[in-house]
């Protein structure tokens, strides 16, 4: 990976946990309720999740073999790519 695509992923690493945390903040904060509120909360957790099989620990396998891989922690591709040489 380029060393500046590199620097723009690290600085996401760092941001992203910022930006899900005010974003959850806000969501409970404005009062959303029923079904909104739902959904809201849905696509923020999907958000979360992808923060952590971007950046902590691989989560996406095939279904078939999900179980076993998961408990392996492998490291993301992401993170190797963006680790300063």
């Amino acid at each position: 990976m380029p060393r500046g695509l590199a620097l723009v992923y690290r600085a996401f690493r760092l941001l992203d946990p910022v930006l899900l945390a005010a974003c959850l903040a806000g969501l409970l904060l404005t009062g959303a309720d029923g079904g909104a509120l739902v959904v809201c909360l849905l696509v923020w957790v999907f958000g979360a999740l992808e923060y952590v099989n971007y950046f902590v620990v691989r989560l996406s396998y095939p279904l078939a073999e999900w179980f076993a891989l998961v408990g392996r922690r492998r490291t993301p591709a992401l993170v190797r790519d963006i680790a300063p040489r």
